[in-house]
């Protein structure tokens, strides 16, 4: 709009002459967009460092991206807001210029993106408020704002998830992160049949996650699997410069901690090649790295799960579990109501995944940023994570291998890797015996809000925009984070070459209908005759 283009030069010569912030940052304009073009999206917050690059570039015209992050701790991890102006040249069937404001809740993960939008009356959702006086403030450090303020008012108009919605039922059911306005919803929703019968669920390309440990554990797990010879002897602790430096767990393991079955890491050995055994912290004591605070001096298992809801959890639970698909499947283990120091294993869900990360540093640490590490213990600990966090390794915490495979996309384009998933952006869609406050939020068909939902949908899952997230990610042990999905209707054929510059996974969960829970298996339909897969 023309107001905004004088803001914005106003706004940039303010910049030049006072040096305290970017040209192009700018506080939100008077009027706020209108409600055609202010979008209130709410769910995984694993796609969080995915969606503030995606949006820059593909959806803000050049210098008009303004990024707005709730001021808690960590920043950003429960509200954000991109405020920018686009047009047509973004989003095709827009006429002329407009201002944008989508509004992002990731606070309490995948199932804000779900239950909220099935409930019919809706219940509303708790968002970040830039209105009230103070409430705002300069990070010129990050070149965005903090924002202390939320608000209880809005209903969400669309949610995203890293897993098919109807995989957040049953044992996987979402549970509020709060009890007050904006926080809590329905727990009795019938999640597969609403979410057929009352949204439209467009996949958005796929996410890779990886188990992530403490630097101390990481460093344990080197030491130890260099003396039974899974890693070579020449290497160097903590390491992460190879493949084979990186420690190898399996499924059935990985699937033991995570169901709470190891209590302590004194119960874990490893053996060298004259069978003499060695527990974990005998490993440690013999290699200089530090304990974790004991318990009846004990090493004490950690075990990082998400809140239920999440879509990181439900895909972890189904890859090393089989939860809940199959009956009697063993579920992960659930953190108590008050939090106990000396519980072994202890356990934590995170509500999102910037609080997740808080855990593993706080865990290696030994703080207590996260409120989840009561008594600032120093933990050797595993969480669920997905591998667009950290994926420089700059923080104290690395992801590990699975049986024998690095969470990048190369392993996950031969079948190796297993722990990945595809995501969906999903609105709501008329449906019989809806209510007036549900069909009031249902997005007209050609209206521009409906227009800007369907281009952020058709960007997630852009092979050419994923590359460009992942390029910018920075990963030190190969391509790793989004990708494109064979079943996207721009992929016509598979190759074996897999590319960096147009990822594509040549496996599915599709089966008719995506199902995350199922055994991925090569999309026939797109290998026809000509296409090529490879095996590792």
């Amino acid at each position: 709009m023309k107001f905004r283009n004088k803001m914005n030069k106003v706004a940039v010569a303010i910049g030049f002459a006072a040096g305290a912030q970017s040209a192009f940052a700018l506080p939100p304009t008077t009027p706020l967009p209108d409600s055609g073009h202010t979008i209130f999206l709410a769910g995984g917050a694993a796609q969080d460092p995915a969606l503030d690059q995606l949006i820059k570039d593909n959806l803000a015209l050049p210098g008009s991206f303004d990024v707005y992050y709730d001021s808690g701790t960590p920043n950003g991890a429960k509200y954000r807001a991109y405020f920018f102006t686009t047009d047509s040249s973004k989003v095709t069937g827009l006429s002329g210029q407009v201002n944008v404001l989508i509004y992002k809740r990731s606070n309490g993960g995948a199932g804000y993106g779900v239950i909220p939008l099935i409930q019919d009356p809706p219940p509303t959702v708790k968002q970040l408020n830039f209105t009230p006086a103070g409430s705002t403030t300069f990070d010129a450090v990050n070149n965005r704002y903090l924002v202390s303020a939320t608000q209880t008012n809005q209903y969400a108009d669309a949610g995203i998830t890293g897993v098919n919605p109807k995989l957040l039922s049953g044992g996987n059911y979402p549970q509020p992160s709060g009890t007050g306005i904006g926080d809590v919803f329905s727990t009795t929703e019938n999640v597969a049949a609403e979410v057929d019968q009352r949204l439209s669920v467009t996949p958005a390309g796929g996410l890779a996650y990886g188990l992530a440990v403490t630097l101390d554990l990481y460093k344990v797990l080197q030491a130890a699997q260099k003396y039974s010879g899974t890693l070579p002897s020449t290497t160097p602790i903590g390491s992460y410069a190879s493949p084979s430096h990186i420690p190898t767990l399996t499924r059935q393991f990985v699937g033991s901690l995570l169901a709470g079955k190891i209590k302590t890491w004194d119960q874990v050995k490893v053996f060298n090649s004259a069978g003499i055994g060695q527990t974990l912290p005998q490993i440690a004591a013999a290699n200089g790295i530090a304990l974790p605070t004991q318990v009846t001096a004990k090493s004490p298992v950690s075990v990082g799960n998400r809140n239920k809801g999440a879509a990181v959890g439900a895909a972890f639970s189904a890859v090393f579990l089989n939860y809940p698909g199959t009956a009697n499947a063993f579920p992960p283990a659930a953190q108590p109501a008050l939090l106990n120091a000396n519980a072994t294993p202890y356990v934590t869900q995170a509500p999102g995944a910037s609080q997740q990360e808080q855990v593993l540093l706080d865990w290696q640490n030994g703080t207590n940023l996260s409120g989840l590490n009561p008594n600032n213990n120093k933990r050797w600990g595993v969480a669920q994570q997905s591998t667009d966090w950290n994926p420089s390794y700059a923080k104290d915490y690395r992801y590990v291998r699975i049986d024998g495979y690095s969470p990048t996309l190369p392993n996950i384009h031969t079948g190796g890797y297993p722990v990945w998933s595809e995501q969906t952006l999903q609105w709501r869609k008329a449906y019989t015996g809806q209510g007036a406050v549900f069909q009031g939020l249902v997005p007209a068909v050609g209206g521009d809000k409906l227009l800007i939902l369907q281009k952020l949908a058709a960007v997630i899952g852009s092979p050419t925009a994923a590359a460009a997230v992942n390029a910018k990610l920075g990963s030190v042990i190969g391509s790793t984070g989004l990708f494109g999905v064979s079943t996207d209707s721009s992929v016509t054929s598979l190759s074996a070459a897999f590319s960096s510059s147009t990822p594509v996974i040549p496996y599915t969960h599709v089966n008719g209908v995506l199902n995350d829970a199922i055994l991925p298996v090569i999309n026939g339909a797109k290998l026809g005759s000509t296409g090529t897969v490879r095996i590792p």
